[in-house]
């Protein structure tokens, strides 16, 4: 037991740094609500093969996490925020345990709990831990295939090949080709030169298992997805087709050509030192520090075979995302763990009291804010300074939310201030030895304090469950009722509604392709003149978009005319565009108007240019009308859908 202690303690730490209120506050989108959902309609169909979201297959990410979540959630009958998170914090504790078990076989136990206690304090890491995706799920994966490796280094043990292949497998499971790229990538650069080495991991018969266990799924699963969508192709073919197509975006689309993210090839020189914080702090002394002992042994060979081919690997990718390096994390922290401990037991004092210095000032500056907070929180005034810490939003609003802003923000600051303190004393206290675990110890504070009070703040802004509670709770009540998403389309709406939505206008647009055009340019122009639209109807002004007047109507109607006059001077499809969008409109206002219930979820600059085209909308509902993230969304219903909320009892005002 006692020499298993340290474990547990990490273990422990782990668990209450990522786990503290994670369900405590709404799933986020664009990804959180999309996993989830996807695993809902695992439970809800029955169907652990083929993926969807939206009663559509869903091709982007293979399923082990999907399967994951659907799991932990049988108990509860239904995927909620805890557990659509839990894997993520699960993925988090077992990297952070890894991550202590290869650096105590590199460099002993102290390393091992230092490593560990920086890589769960990296922000990063902390988020991404304790959020419905995929990564820190994939991460744990990834670095059981780096601590198989050097096990196997080690010992050349056939189980250690094993585990690595199945980690390897996991990972793939997890997520797709990353899963691969960091092991291979270590396996041709920790072995460069020494052929015989890398003979024995059997690469070739390995990746050949997984390949062929990743057909055992993805063949049948996606020759099963044609059969539930409508194709003119055959089954197989269309499977074999989707599979290429996937693949070749996932792969080529996303490295070369940029489709998704896209960022200059030092983004990562600038985004990793900000993901890393606040550990940041001891970045220069890391990079001097290594330099001067990257030829000392093996084990500086593994660490940085596992970052550096990584970090230029995906530096040289188009797409690039902050999350794409995550699993380069642990190593990472090993490696600030080394060189940390290096600079607390050597005799640079000034450099240790500069770093605890700058942290403090740091801490300080975020807690200075604590004044205007506690003047706002009992009083429910701004007061002179508190306009300059937020949005107008609340410190121009009611006491109450005055009130509740304040007391929201207040505890992160308070900490901050007396972490700042703290970490002057520290500083100052024996030459700055314990610096580095007075750091971790206030950044874990900071995170218990933003989990515990800032995001559910923040939850009444960018969550999505009260907008949606309306139609939630017919969803509970299981009354029938039609559901529909206009000219955008979100998983959070279609998660905390409980109900699917039809979409109308998100990826088609009405306007027929003539025969002698590309399909994919006349669809870039419609989108184009779409946009036309958009922009020119945000330029009038509305007093209340819950009945919007004659005035204002004939206004956006001027504004459409206006736009369509100039789209017809560059496309001769601006004409024929404004025809078929208006037969298009008209015809689904009527069959939106008619004897069933129906709602529909819009965006407010979306309904200010449809409405000219339709002008019967007006006479439709308004249940809802509220800002959810950066998105001004209504809530529609039809006189029967009305009607079936009043009965509810849901919305007795409307």
């Amino acid at each position: 037991m006692i020499r298993h202690a340290p474990l547990l303690f990490v273990a422990g730490c782990a668990a209450v740094l990522f786990g503290v209120n994670i369900w405590g506050y709404d799933l986020w989108s664009p990804d959180e609500p999309r996993f989830a959902q996807v695993a809902r309609e695992i439970l809800q169909t029955g169907d652990w093969l083929v993926m969807h979201v939206n009663g559509e297959p869903y091709y982007e990410k293979p399923p082990f996490m999907f399967w994951t979540i659907a799991a932990l959630s049988l108990p509860f009958g239904d995927v909620n925020e805890l557990t659509a998170r839990l894997p993520a914090v699960l993925g988090g504790i077992a990297t952070v345990l890894l991550t202590f078990l290869l650096a105590d076989r590199l460099y002993g136990r102290r390393v091992a709990l230092a490593s560990a206690v920086i890589l769960m304090t990296m922000a990063l890491f902390w988020w991404e831990a304790r959020t419905a995706q995929i990564d820190s799920f994939l991460t744990a994966w990834t670095t059981l295939t780096l601590y198989a490796f050097w096990r196997h280094h080690e010992s050349r043990e056939v189980k250690w090949l094993l585990v690595f292949y199945g980690a390897i497998a996991a990972a793939v499971f997890a997520k797709g080709p990353p899963g691969i790229v960091f092991p291979l990538l270590l396996a041709f650069t920790f072995y460069w030169g020494r052929r015989a080495e890398r003979r024995s991991l059997h690469l070739v018969l390995g990746i050949a298992a997984i390949a062929v266990l990743i057909g055992l799924w993805l063949i049948p699963a996606y020759s099963m997805a044609h059969t539930q969508e409508t194709r003119p192709e055959s089954a197989e073919a269309t499977s074999i087709t989707l599979i290429a197509e996937n693949l070749y975006r996932q792969t080529v689309g996303r490295f070369i050509l940029g489709v998704s993210k896209k960022q200059p090839f030092w983004y990562y020189l600038e985004n990793l030192p900000i993901n890393v914080f606040p550990w940041t702090l001891f970045l220069p002394w890391t990079v001097y520090a290594i330099w001067q002992r990257r030829r000392e042994g093996v084990a500086m060979r593994l660490l940085l075979c596992w970052t550096l081919p990584a970090i230029i690997f995906f530096s040289l990718s188009s797409g690039k995302r902050a999350l794409y390096l995550l699993p380069i994390f642990p190593a990472l922290a090993i490696l600030f763990g080394t060189t940390v401990l290096e600079l607390m037991d050597g005799g640079r004092t000034a450099w240790r009291r500069r770093t605890g210095y700058v942290w403090a000032a740091l801490l300080l500056s975020l807690g200075l804010p604590v004044f205007p907070l506690a003047y706002a929180a009992f009083t429910g005034t701004a007061g002179p300074l508190t306009p300059h810490l937020a949005t107008a939003e609340w410190t121009t609003g009611t006491p109450e939310e005055i009130r509740g802003a304040a007391f929201a923000v207040l505890p992160l600051c308070m900490c901050a201030l007396a972490f700042g303190v703290h970490a002057i004393l520290r500083a100052r206290r024996d030459e700055g030895r314990t610096l580095h675990y007075a750091m971790a110890g206030h950044f874990a504070g900071l995170a218990t304090a933003m989990a515990l009070s800032v995001f559910p703040f923040v939850n009444t802004f960018k969550g999505a469950s009260d907008f949606c509670m309306p139609i939630r709770a017919l969803s509970e009540r299981g009354e029938d009722f039609r559901l529909y998403s206009v000219a955008f389309s979100r998983e959070g709406y279609i998660f905390y509604a409980k109900h699917p939505h039809i979409p109308y206008l998100v990826d088609e647009w009405p306007l027929p392709v003539p025969e002698d055009r590309d399909p994919l340019e006349v669809a870039a122009e419609q989108r184009a003149m779409g946009n036309v639209l958009r922009k020119s109807a945000q330029d009038v002004p509305i007093a209340d978009m819950t009945a919007v007047t004659e005035e204002e109507l004939a206004q956006l109607t001027a504004a459409s005319d206006a736009a369509f006059a100039f789209a017809s001077a560059k496309s001769k499809l601006a004409e024929p565009f404004k025809t078929a969008i208006a037969e298009s409109v008209q015809a689904f206002a009527a069959e939106f108007a008619g004897s069933e219930p129906a709602f529909l979820f819009v965006q407010t600059q979306d309904w200010r240019w449809l409405l000219p085209f339709g002008p019967a909308l007006r006479s439709l509902i308004v249940v809802d009308h509220e800002a959810v993230g950066s998105r001004q969304v209504l809530i529609i219903a039809n006189t029967a859908g009305a009607d079936l909320l009043r009965e509810a009892g849901v919305m007795p005002g409307v």
